[in-house]
């Protein structure tokens, strides 16, 4: 609650400055710039892939593990560092790292027809984060506000961590993958004056994982401000 309520006010910080500032023109703005981004994350993961992970585990123990009721948080907090250049008043490349956020799973059922048969818990925690790498093209909607769209690369470490208690007994695994995947997005900035820029973004990471830790698609919204030298 603490972070949100802080990425909130960031967030109405930097947008309010946009609104008092002096514009500049979006297209005159080249060069190196360093920024970053806070916002939320969703994603697309399908938990049945560890249900399947621990049932599998009973199976091979003889026994059959049938779920009845789970939960999951699909939705996290997000963010993003970045540095690029524009070349020109339309074409750019940026770095960044990008933060996805946590995706938690919980999961109870029972354990049949195991000799000292019972109820089952488990947990799952899905992180992944890593660098990008995109092409750039801006197009001007107005002296002072573009549209960003970006294509490229994220090659995520995609980490899936897991716990199961049986009748008091806890067993924990960690899974980990690093994987490219495609990258697109679209964006819109305002240019003050002095080098500033402040952004809203829409990323879009399609096909994260892999088959050891599990495939999904991830959308990120955020906000963020850079600054061009």
């Amino acid at each position: 609650m603490i972070r949100t309520c802080t990425q909130f006010l960031i967030a109405t910080l930097v947008l309010g400055a946009a609104l008092f500032a002096t514009r500049a023109r979006a297209d005159a703005v080249e060069g190196l710039y360093l920024g970053g981004n806070i916002g939320w994350s969703q994603s697309t993961y399908n938990t049945g892939f560890v249900n399947t992970l621990f049932q599998s585990q009973a199976t091979s123990a003889g026994d059959t593990l049938s779920f009845t009721s789970s939960s999951v948080r699909r939705t996290g907090s997000a963010w993003s560092i970045d540095a690029g250049y524009w070349f020109g008043p339309s074409l750019g490349i940026d770095a960044s790292y990008i933060h996805l956020g946590d995706l938690t799973y919980h999961a109870s059922g029972t354990l049949a027809p195991s000799a000292v048969g019972g109820t089952v818990a488990t947990a799952a925690t899905l992180n992944s984060e890593g660098p990008a790498l995109a092409l750039l093209w801006r197009l001007p909607l107005t002296d002072a506000l573009a549209l960003t769209l970006r294509a490229g690369d994220y090659y995520g470490h995609t980490s899936l961590a897991s716990d199961l208690v049986f009748n008091s007994i806890a067993r924990a695994q960690t899974q980990s993958s690093n994987a490219s995947s495609l990258l697109l997005g679209a964006g819109v900035g305002y240019t003050l004056a002095s080098h500033w820029s402040v952004r809203v973004d829409y990323l879009r990471i399609i096909q994260a994982g892999d088959s050891h830790v599990g495939r999904f698609d991830a959308g990120l919204a955020t906000v963020g401000a850079s600054y061009t030298f």
